[in-house]
């Protein structure tokens, strides 16, 4: 079984690549993805330069994937754990969410943004189930965190963002826009920064999960740059929000601080040094 189930999480990887080209280059529905999103303007989407964190995911993803394929003895125990929701092993959440993410993107672009919302706040449950259980206090070592987990967790606090989006998208089409034809408002895109930093913050203190917050720093930054940097083409000017602005600069320097805290805090968090996994492992959500 195991074999099998390495064999599955590479082919679904694969075709979540495929799709996600595909859907870069508009042959899904004649248009980018990075078109549709421009068209479809949000106060919580982020300006284009952030979404080249994806490049990094899929990296790091990519390392996951080859070395999942031949683990050693402690990583192969780390896979096989069973889901505290679901009961089944990593691999095969890892699958489910590799196609879950390949499904949204066709969804996506083709405007089925009810369908696409369902479908993306599944796939942002099966990476935190993935979560659970690949993190930087389960990993063995620093460099087991950065073959296994530290492209989940990137992927996670992306993907978190990236579904709230996809709301005010749903939301916009509603008719909850504004007269420059953005979805949301200035001041529900603030609440979710403080959210989407809230969260960040916490796993950086007490995971010490440098690659969650910057992540976020990262998605917070593209958020100040679309509110303060004109781009016609993806944000309409006279939408922008200098209020929003600075919140999302305020949440930059917190969580940037809270990561550097996280990193000074790692021996006190007794991260990658889960020596026993039988006796040491603790997921996040107790089975």
């Amino acid at each position: 079984m195991p074999t099998v189930e390495k064999i599955l999480v590479v082919v679904v990887y694969v075709v979540s690549l495929v799709i996600n080209g595909l859907a870069a280059s508009g042959v899904l529905s004649g248009l980018p993805i990075g078109e549709v999103s421009a068209q479809y303007p949000t106060y919580v989407t982020p300006d284009n330069l952030t979404f080249l964190v994806w490049s990094v995911i899929y990296t790091l993803e990519f390392v996951l994937v080859l070395a999942q394929c031949c683990p050693s003895e402690s990583a192969e125990k780390l896979l096989q754990q069973p889901c505290c929701l679901t009961g089944i092993s990593v691999r095969w959440r890892l699958t489910i969410a590799f196609l879950l993410n390949a499904v949204w993107l066709p969804l996506y672009v083709n405007l089925q943004f009810g369908k696409a919302l369902l479908v993306i706040l599944a796939y942002l449950l099966f990476l935190f189930l993935v979560y659970t259980d690949l993190n930087t206090a389960t990993a063995n070592s620093f460099w087991e965190w950065v073959m296994y987990a530290a492209g989940i967790a990137c992927n996670v606090s992306w993907v978190l963002v990236a579904s709230v989006a996809n709301k005010f998208t749903l939301l916009g089409e509603f008719g909850w826009k504004d007269v420059y034809g953005v979805a949301g408002a200035p001041w529900a895109a603030v609440l979710t920064i403080g959210a989407v930093a809230a969260i960040a913050v916490v796993v950086a203190v007490t995971r010490s999960d440098f690659a969650w917050s910057l992540v976020a720093v990262w998605a917070l930054a593209g958020l100040y740059r679309q509110h303060t940097v004109p781009d016609p083409d993806s944000f309409p000017p006279e939408a922008m929000n200098k209020t929003l602005a600075l919140c999302a600069l305020w949440a930059c320097v917190v969580v940037g601080i809270a990561a550097a805290t996280g990193i000074c805090l790692i021996p006190a968090n007794g991260v990658f040094k889960s020596k026993n996994r039988e006796a040491d492992h603790k997921p996040l959500i107790a089975p």
